[in-house]
């Protein structure tokens, strides 16, 4: 039989995690362009990728910005807003949904303004090329983090927009993220092993 120990220093520490999952604001389920008749289910998704990260005071890491089952895709403006008192970023490039045709004749934008907490990446097939199909990174961006707390990065859909080869409007949906800014530790919770004779 297996039994675990539960101290009242671990039964705290438990509650303490159980309290900051809930407290979790859960990531943003939007839909850009929502005039369409259309449902999330049968539309493409961008999405922050991972969902939720951790980083360290000072320490760096790598969102990306994902899209999911694209069809016929031209081309992309992605707005991206976070917490300027809270991360940073300090660069942001193309992934690879780019090269997933073996044509990377794409004109891309990449600006972020860490005074106004806003990022911004656009990207456009040349005029003589098809939309893409599939799924991938559309860009990664490398955020610090320097005030410990929670700090959201939301895709904004009504600012956000997707675009076929004769220029008409894709709907999409967008799932938005975050980062925790703090120490990292590790915590060991002690088990026992009871022996029944």
């Amino acid at each position: 039989m297996f039994q675990r120990l539960c101290t009242p220093k671990t039964g705290l520490l438990l509650l303490c995690v159980a309290i900051l999952l809930v407290a979790l604001p859960a990531s943003d389920t939007s839909v850009a362009q929502s005039g369409f008749n259309t449902t999330e289910d049968s539309m493409p998704l961008v999405r922050v990728a991972p969902a939720f990260n951790l980083v360290a005071i000072g320490g760096t890491t790598d969102v990306m910005l994902r899209i999911d089952d694209a069809e016929d895709l031209f081309g992309v403006d992605l707005v991206i807003q976070f917490d300027p008192a809270r991360i940073r970023v300090l660069d942001m490039w193309p992934g690879s949904f780019a090269e997933m045709d073996n044509d990377s004749k794409w004109f891309t934008i990449r600006n972020w303004n860490n005074t106004t907490g806003q990022a911004r990446f656009a990207a456009t097939r040349m005029a003589t090329l098809d939309g893409v199909d599939g799924s991938g990174v559309l860009a990664t961006i490398r955020f610090q983090g320097f005030t410990r707390t929670y700090s959201p990065i939301t895709l904004s859909a009504a600012a956000s927009s997707m675009l076929d080869p004769t220029m008409a409007f894709i709907p999409f949906a967008t799932k938005s993220g975050g980062l925790f800014v703090g120490s990292i530790h590790r915590t060991r919770l002690p088990l026992t092993i009871a022996c029944e004779p």
